[in-house]
């Protein structure tokens, strides 16, 4: 005999268990997160109540033990920090700053002197880093003969971290002074060298000059001379010079 009763039972869809048994007035203590700590973090989410309205605000209260002072204290915690903190005892990867408040404070001075001292050092490095620099930006001063023309360039583009104070120099220096100083000197070698010692606008390789194309970045030569400068023949670099105005030339 057919039984329609029993073809009901077995082909209508069962209902799903309410297995958010969490509300966010209930209270996770001590025990029950070590409990937690003993399943899949996702699967302990899923306990917790869902928030319909995502304009609603959504806390629970949670013991929290503090990771430096070890000083335990109720927080309410939304749904993404108590799920950082499950997975910070489930395996350590989850990301919460469990820290209380006293801590916080104390990090924040601690770091601040940190601060303070990374930047009188750097204040220092600076300022020695500038007093071995300023030579090069002499128009007197000359290298050891026996020095390299690659040491030479090496030593002027090197990041020295004081740009702002070589390009501040160099801008203040008269043009006819700079060309004197071993930074130029260094840098126009090296642009030769590159250029291989031949105009770039002609086969010539007699009378190679150094030339600025813009002085947009003049002072910063160590860092743009590849695109600023180029190497021309004197005829060359007259041509190039008769279409600028007098009162623009400066090479």
């Amino acid at each position: 005999m057919i039984d329609l009763d029993l073809f009901k039972i077995i082909l209508e869809p069962k209902p799903k268990p309410n297995t958010r048994l969490i509300i966010r007035e209930d209270y996770i203590s001590k025990e029950i997160l070590s409990f937690f700590s003993q399943y899949q973090v996702g699967k302990v989410m899923n306990l917790f109540e869902s928030v319909t309205d995502i304009r609603e605000s959504w806390r629970i209260r949670v013991w929290v033990v503090c990771p430096e002072c070890k000083k335990g204290k109720d927080r309410f915690l939304n749904k993404t920090n108590l799920q950082g903190l499950l997975s910070q005892q489930k395996n350590g990867r989850g990301y919460y700053d469990g820290r209380c408040e006293d801590c916080k404070i104390k990090a924040d001075i601690e770091n601040d002197k940190t601060n303070k001292i990374f930047e009188q050092h750097k204040a220092e490095r600076r300022y020695k880093n500038w007093e071995a620099y300023k030579d090069n930006l002499n128009p007197d001063y000359s290298w050891l003969p026996e020095t390299s023309h690659r040491d030479r360039f090496n030593a002027i583009t090197r990041d020295w971290g004081i740009d702002d104070l070589i390009e501040s120099a160099i801008k203040e220096m008269d043009y006819s002074d700079f060309l004197k100083t071993c930074y130029w000197k260094a840098i126009a070698n090296r642009k030769r060298y590159e250029a291989k010692y031949s105009c770039e606008l002609c086969p010539s390789k007699i009378d190679i000059c150094v030339h600025h194309k813009t002085y947009e970045h003049h002072g910063l030569e160590h860092r743009y001379y590849k695109i600023d400068l180029i190497c021309l023949c004197r005829k060359c670099h007259e041509k190039h010079h008769d279409k600028i105005p007098i009162a623009e030339r400066v090479e």
